[in-house]
């Protein structure tokens, strides 16, 4: 794979020293314009971004590298451009930005001792400029201080705080602004209440949140497509795993609109899995194949690769076709022979788990194999995820390891693991999941409750594979009984 090369300000950094430490060297200014490098931040190019201010040395300049860098998850660069720039050669609002971007990028680096104070500085200087903008974003930030400490009712006085802002509009408060505008920083506003609703397990209030997210970012003049990708994921993946009337159909209707960047090719992918699982499970299996073709076309790595063939694996196995179920899953294991498990993102390493879960019957000891080389990549995982998150993530591996542990005749074990992932998947509202544990749990221990849970659930989804599979456990359709 070729080296990736940043130019930050008139220094030239190779990713592989980034974390590191490197050697820098002067570089002559190239001629790209601030308004191109612009232009590729809105498309969710960061790399472009960058490239593009090389060697330009500007305030402006190194608000917008600092911003691309906290999108790329460099937080520790971002806090070198943030400080780079004298405030006091500063206009109020860009010192506000300078101080905002450099209290984001040590929030997510969790190197806080200094945020409350710049912060607050931030807000002066963003009350002077006059500049709505700066100063809700200055809000926005305080709200994500508090909401990564765990001060979640902090957070969202600071958020509502943040959404009064829009009412204070005059002639003398400027509402534009060169790299951002006042209906994104709302909108992540309320995707930030959407995310504290879900960590108390209110997941149709974040819901209806990203909606009100959606309709700022429908009024702004131009769109950040990293944000709109982020806010449909979200709400992606409250249609796949949570049981909220409408999301699916909002989210389809959304992804059938929406025209994603080559840069944003990663949420795509996610976006597109999860809106076939939604489809799958309504019987809808038509457009189920067709979202899975394209995640599986669109596929950003092999790891990602793997996910894609797992689900349309899985599809097959619902409709009887063993041939082509059997096909997409051989395929997919040999790709996870081929991947560097150490080298992957967080998100990637899940894979291992679509992997043994769906090799659990016909290979335990391979899937076994995966569900161990799993729990050796959970450090990878991403330190913001929610708590919910990360409850279900666990809740995912004792339901894997209750599949293996069944395949490989250890009832109590495979009892035992599926208690622990039904728990974990009621607190966290995955719904759809513990119904399916459920019916796992009945099979194995004929205890009628888990049953009447599973078909509960189930009679929302009469043409789901969990409807048949509970149906032929009753002798009845759940649709009447």
């Amino acid at each position: 794979m070729p080296k990736t090369t940043y130019d930050v300000g008139c220094t030239f950094v190779s990713l592989e020293h980034l974390l590191v430490g490197t050697t820098v060297r002067q570089l002559r200014p190239r001629g790209d314009t601030f308004d191109s490098a612009l232009l590729a931040f809105r498309q969710a190019d960061y790399d472009t971004t960058i490239q593009r201010l090389a060697g330009n040395g500007d305030a402006k300049a190194s608000l917008l590298r600092a911003r691309a860098l906290i999108r790329l998850g460099l937080f520790d660069l971002a806090v070198g451009e943030a400080t780079s720039v004298q405030l006091e050669s500063l206009s109020s609002s860009e010192a506000a930005e300078a101080l905002t971007l450099l209290s984001l990028a040590q929030i997510a680096l969790r190197t806080t001792n200094s945020v409350v104070d710049q912060l607050t500085a931030g807000r002066t200087y963003a009350c002077s400029s006059g500049s709505i903008v700066a100063e809700a974003e200055v809000e926005f930030a305080t709200a994500f201080h508090f909401y990564v400490g765990g001060s979640l009712e902090c957070a969202s006085r600071t958020l509502y705080s943040l959404l009064s802002l829009a009412s204070n509009e005059s002639p003398w408060r400027p509402i534009s602004a060169t790299t951002h505008s006042l209906e994104e920083t709302r909108a992540r506003g309320y995707d930030l209440l959407g995310h504290i609703a879900a960590r108390e397990n209110r997941f149709a209030e974040q819901a209806n949140f990203i909606y009100l997210a959606f309709a700022e970012l429908d009024k702004a003049e131009t769109l950040d497509h990293y944000i709109e990708s982020q806010m449909l994921s979200n709400l992606a993946i409250i249609a796949a795993d949570r049981d909220v009337e409408g999301v699916y159909e909002y989210a389809r209707d959304r992804v059938a609109i929406m025209n994603f960047p080559e840069a944003c090719r990663e949420q795509e992918f996610e976006i597109r899995r999860k809106i076939g699982l939604c489809a799958s499970m309504r019987g809808d299996h038509i457009g189920a194949l067709r979202e899975f073709r394209r995640s599986s076309e669109i596929a950003p790595s092999r790891a990602s690769k793997i996910k894609a063939l797992i689900d349309r694996s899985s599809l097959a196995y619902e409709l009887n076709e063993l041939v082509f179920a059997r096909e997409e899953s051989d395929f997919a294991l040999e790709l996870t022979r081929q991947v560097d498990w150490s080298d992957v993102s967080s998100a990637e390493i899940f894979a291992l788990l679509s992997m043994a879960e769906n090799l659990a019957v016909r290979d335990s000891v391979e899937a076994r194999k995966l569900l161990n080389l799993f729990g050796e990549c959970k450090k990878k995982l991403n330190p913001f995820q929610s708590d919910a998150t990360d409850l279900g993530f666990t809740g995912r591996e004792r339901q894997a390891d209750a599949l293996i542990s069944r395949s490989e005749g250890n009832v109590e074990r495979a009892v035992r693991s599926n208690l622990d992932a039904i728990d974990v998947f009621k607190r966290v509202g995955y719904v759809g999941r513990a119904a399916t544990v459920a019916v796992e749990i009945f099979e194995l221990t004929g205890v009628d409750s888990y049953l009447e849970f599973a078909a509960a659930y189930a009679k929302k989804l009469p043409q789901s594979h969990l409807a048949r599979r509970v149906d032929g456990h009753l002798g009845a359709s759940v649709l009447t009984a």
